[in-house]
């Protein structure tokens, strides 16, 4: 992340979709370059590259589904790591594609 100029946030950074509307507090938020925000009231960013989602019992179907869906119509945003809390177990997504970790 140093190389490409990148910033993590916390699970308190609100990321905002404009084309779908959803606020969400992902677990992790990494941006790269300048950060972005919806504006300045609301302080929610709208170009993160990587989201990270650690996975509970009440929210692993949200997260591998219907959220990671609306996702994918932010225009920046290129991975996503779900990080089971129940079990040894991540998968990143780059794309379309699966990579256990």
């Amino acid at each position: 992340m140093k190389k490409k100029s990148c910033r993590s946030y916390s699970s308190d950074q609100r990321v905002f979709i404009p084309s779908n509307g959803l606020y969400s507090y992902p677990d992790v938020v990494v941006v790269c370059g300048k950060p972005e925000f919806s504006d300045t009231q609301t302080g929610s960013l709208t170009n993160p590259v990587l989201l990270i989602e650690v996975l509970s019992q009440s929210t692993a179907n949200y997260d591998k589904g219907e959220k990671f869906e609306l996702y994918r119509d932010i225009p920046t945003f290129r991975e996503y790591l779900l990080i089971d809390s129940r079990r040894t177990l991540a998968k990143k997504y780059r794309g379309n594609l699966v990579v256990s970790l």
